[in-house]
């Protein structure tokens, strides 16, 4: 080996020597780093967060509800006649028209049903006649029977005649009279005053008994019906007072009042319908409005907080609080039922007494230190 390749091979030792000392003080460097780093996180982690604080409590609440609902007339009826394929003779009546109860609507063909009521006509006077003879021979016989010219057994058969002959006559009469009330199901009358809102036959066709030709509704006066859940529903009553809005008259309010309150919930919604009643006069209201339902159903109590309180998780939107729990802030998952205000109804997931954070809750996580400031006034 000569002398230069022995200098080339030491300068090289000594180069990778160098760039490994480099290294390692590089890689010293980054770890102090680092750690400096992760100290001043973690002293940052630990200092309390400046919140402010408000205690859960039960309170008296008035319940308001406020629902959607559409406008209904009062009495809805189809009209459907009673006898099946007789022809349409005439109608008197288009929709839109106001109609009275009994009124005649519509007439229907008579021919074959006046045709068997002329039938069953003289069939009754043929009746009658055999039963005057016969009245009169039973008369005769019994004043020879006193006598002893007549036998018994004759007027017994002639008594027997007599009787036969009276009930044919009852049989017709009944007859005659059922005939007579199928001829007046031939006249087809408004059953309740109102509006005709539906017509579905015209002149020839022919009457089905399970098919209407008339829908009558009654809109002088109204119904909206709307729902109230399982914890109001106690509260409700007949008679309570509601007002009603619609979008046609936005500054109107109609006045109206419970009229019929279900005696049983919907197990899957667990609630209950209300029917309110309004008086239409002026016929502003219309059957399908789209209307906005107040009403004030009373006073209970309710474990409330304030709406700055609440927060809600991103993507499933569920509601939770920051609870101060031993000088730390605790998720809590929390169940909203009703606004009063700027107050918050809460059915689960707090005790009465509990202190939320009102403030401050932008910096929280679970478990994060807090330093409670002095209570902020009650909304």
């Amino acid at each position: 080996m000569t002398k230069s390749d022995k200098s080339r091979r030491d300068g090289r030792g000594w180069s990778w020597a160098a760039i490994l000392m480099v290294s390692l003080a590089v890689v010293a460097g980054v770890n102090v780093w680092l750690w400096l780093t992760k100290q001043d996180e973690t002293a940052a982690v630990r200092e309390p967060v400046p919140v402010s604080l408000e205690a859960v409590a039960v309170r008296p609440v008035t319940v308001v509800l406020r629902q959607s609902a559409e406008v209904r007339p009062a009495a809805d009826v189809l009209v459907v006649p009673k006898v099946k394929g007789r022809q349409v003779m005439e109608i008197l009546v288009e929709r839109g028209q106001a109609v009275k109860a009994g009124q005649l609507l519509a007439s229907l063909d008579t021919e074959a049903t006046s045709a068997k009521r002329q039938e069953l006509l003289a069939a009754l006077a043929a009746a009658k006649a055999k039963l005057a003879v016969l009245d009169k021979d039973l008369k005769r016989l019994r004043h020879l029977a006193g006598s002893g010219s007549v036998p018994a057994q004759r007027l017994d058969h002639v008594l027997a005649k007599q009787r036969a002959a009276a009930a044919q006559r009852d049989l017709i009469r009944a007859r005659l009279k059922s005939l007579d009330l199928v001829l007046g199901y031939h006249r087809i009358t408004a059953p309740i005053a109102g509006l005709v809102s539906g017509r579905y036959l015209d002149v020839g066709a022919l009457s089905d008994d399970k098919k209407p030709m008339f829908r009558i509704s009654r809109v002088d006066r109204v119904k909206v019906i709307t729902t109230v859940g399982e914890r109001d529903f106690p509260l409700l009553k007949v008679g309570l007072p509601v007002q009603v809005r619609v979008d046609a008259y936005p500054r109107r309010v109609f006045s109206g009042r419970v009229s019929v309150v279900s005696p049983v919930l919907n197990p899957a919604t667990r609630s209950g319908e209300v029917e309110v009643l309004i008086d239409n006069p002026d016929l502003a209201l219309t059957p399908g409005m789209f209307a906005r339902v107040r009403l004030e159903l009373g006073r209970r109590r309710a474990l409330l907080v304030p709406r700055t309180a609440l927060h809600r998780l991103v993507g499933t939107g569920a509601y939770y609080v920051f609870v101060a729990r031993d000088g730390r802030a605790v998720h809590c998952n929390v169940q909203v039922a009703g606004v009063f205000g700027r107050q918050r109804e809460i059915t689960s997931g707090l005790k009465p007494g509990e202190q939320v954070v009102v403030r401050g809750a932008g910096r929280l996580s679970d478990g994060a230190p807090i330093a409670p400031a002095r209570r902020p006034e009650a909304d």
